[in-house]
C-alpha cells in the first residue's frame, strides 16, 4: 500500500507537470491566435478604408512592376477618365500607353525612360489621352518608386488626374 501511494504520488506529480506544461503551451497558442485575429481584423479594416478611398476619389491610383509590364492595381476612376474597364488594363498594360495622344507619346516615353534609367524617386508630367469615346483629356501624372527592405526599387505607383478643365481655361 505504501508503494502504491508513492507510485500514485509520482504519477500525480508527473500528470500535474504535464498538465502545467500543456496549459502554458495552450496559453501561448491562444495569445498568438488572438494576436493574429486582431491583426487580420486590423488589416481588413485598412483594406476597407483604402477601397472606400479608391472607389470614391476622382484620381486614378495605380501600381505596376518596376518595368511597367504588369498592372498590380488600378482604381475605378480609370474607367471614368479612360472610358475602358480596369479589367482590360489588367489584361493589356499597353492599353494605357496606346491611349496617349500621338503627339505626346515621345515626350511620355522620354520622361519614363529617364525615370527608369536614373532610378529617380518621382516623375511628374502632363500629357493628353484619347478616350474610348474619342474625347481628348489632359492628364497630370505623378509617379514614384516603391522600394523594398534592401532599398531596391521593385514597384512603381502613381496618381493620374484629369486636368482637362484647368488646361482648357489656360488655353
Amino acid at each position: 500500500i505504501q508503494s502504491l501511494r508513492k507510485l500514485y504520488l509520482v504519477l500525480f506529480l508527473i500528470n500535474l507537470t504535464v498538465l502545467t506544461f500543456v496549459w502554458k503551451i495552450n496559453k501561448k497558442v491562444s495569445l498568438n491566435i488572438k494576436d493574429r485575429i486582431r491583426a487580420e481584423i486590423s488589416l481588413k479594416s485598412s483594406e476597407e478604408k483604402f477601397q472606400q478611398l479608391a472607389n470614391n476619389i476622382n484620381e486614378v491610383f495605380w501600381m505596376t512592376d518596376i518595368n511597367f509590364r504588369e498592372i498590380i492595381y488600378v482604381s475605378p476612376a480609370y474607367e471614368k477618365i479612360w472610358g475602358k474597364t480596369c479589367e482590360s488594363l489588367y489584361l493589356d498594360i499597353n492599353q494605357w500607353k496606346n491611349s496617349i495622344y500621338p503627339q505626346d507619346v515621345s515626350f511620355f516615353d522620354r520622361v519614363l525612360e529617364i525615370f527608369l534609367i536614373n532610378q529617380e524617386e518621382t516623375f511628374d508630367l502632363e500629357y493628353r489621352i484619347l478616350s474610348s469615346d474619342n474625347q481628348i483629356y489632359w492628364i497630370h501624372h505623378r509617379g514614384f518608386l516603391i522600394k523594398n527592405i534592401e532599398n531596391q526599387a521593385y514597384r512603381i505607383a502613381g496618381i493620374a488626374e484629369d486636368i482637362t478643365q484647368k488646361k482648357n481655361i489656360e488655353i
